[in-house]
């Protein structure tokens, strides 16, 4: 058995090098599993309106090994680069796909033209050192001779460019004159701090800062469960929130508090020795 069969087996994805130098690695990782979908659910007749399939994070990262993150980033440039288009359908909502095949095309013709270039400069490379000195000394000369013309054509325009700058400064220097000194200088508008989406359905906006801070705080795993679970709830209930980080803060704490409860009556219940009767009315104080 050749060992390239050995790795290929039954763990082996759709990966062309020629995208991945266009849009990059996982990019071309996540094209081919999407392609790989498409074919199958339009192999079994299952697709929505004869192009919209659906998969899950779950899903592709199980096939592809690609995190959200990963995929949400990849999914991005392939809208961008107009050859997949994403919405959401049904409820809960989930995640459609379709592939336009013309953009595809376009994008491997454009990575043959490239490859093709790439071919004829290496041909270029090949000419011997005698050609292309004389090549050289040729443009060396029609570039002397143009610049001689030019030199003698710009020389008589010197002088008038030259009194015509002397007026253009003394018109800008009455100009400023006449600018009221007191006037207060404009205010610097305020950098605005772009946003990017995340959660399965791309509805929690959250800086690049917002994001490292909650995985510094709860760690990665446990950040991203919370996102997803924000995510679904903004999906299903349709709420709209000023700032998402502060959301999941705020939700956060509010587990936390529960806990606390919920651990402090256990240990109350355990510890006392109550009858049934007693312990449900302390229940229904909050004890």
């Amino acid at each position: 058995m050749r060992i390239t069969q050995l790795l290929a087996g039954n763990g082996f994805i759709v990966f062309n090098k020629g995208v991945a130098r266009i849009l990059g690695i996982d990019t071309s990782i996540l094209l081919g599993e999407l392609c790989a979908e498409f074919e199958y659910w339009e192999t079994n007749n299952r697709l929505t309106d004869n192009e919209w399939f659906y998969s899950t994070i779950e899903n592709i990262q199980d096939n592809t090994t690609l995190s959200a993150f990963q995929q949400r980033r990849s999914i991005n440039k392939l809208e961008e680069a107009g050859i997949v288009k994403t919405k959401l359908i049904g409820m809960p909502a989930k995640k459609y796909f379709s592939l336009d095949i013309n953009k595809l095309n376009s994008l491997m013709l454009t990575n043959l033209t490239t490859r093709n270039e790439e071919t004829s400069l290496q041909g270029m490379k090949k000419l011997n050192n005698k050609e292309l000195n004389n090549l050289t000394t040729s443009s060396e000369i029609i570039t002397q001779q143009v610049v001689k013309k030019l030199n003698a054509n710009n020389n008589k325009d010197i002088n008038n460019n030259k009194s015509n700058k002397e007026k253009v400064i003394k018109d800008i220097e009455i100009n400023a004159s006449k600018t009221d000194a007191t006037t207060p200088p404009a205010e610097p508008k305020k950098a605005t701090i772009k946003k990017k989406t995340f959660g399965e359905f791309e509805n929690i906006n959250l800086t690049n800062e917002e994001y490292l801070k909650l995985v510094d705080k709860f760690g990665k795993a446990e950040a991203e469960e919370k996102i997803e679970n924000i995510s679904s709830y903004v999906a299903s209930k349709g709420d709209k929130y000023k700032s998402h980080y502060a959301t999941i803060l705020a939700w956060s704490k509010k587990e936390t508090k529960e806990n606390v409860q919920v651990n402090k009556m256990a240990s109350f219940h355990s510890a006392t020795k109550l009858s049934a009767k007693d312990k449900e009315a302390l229940g229904a104080l909050g004890f």
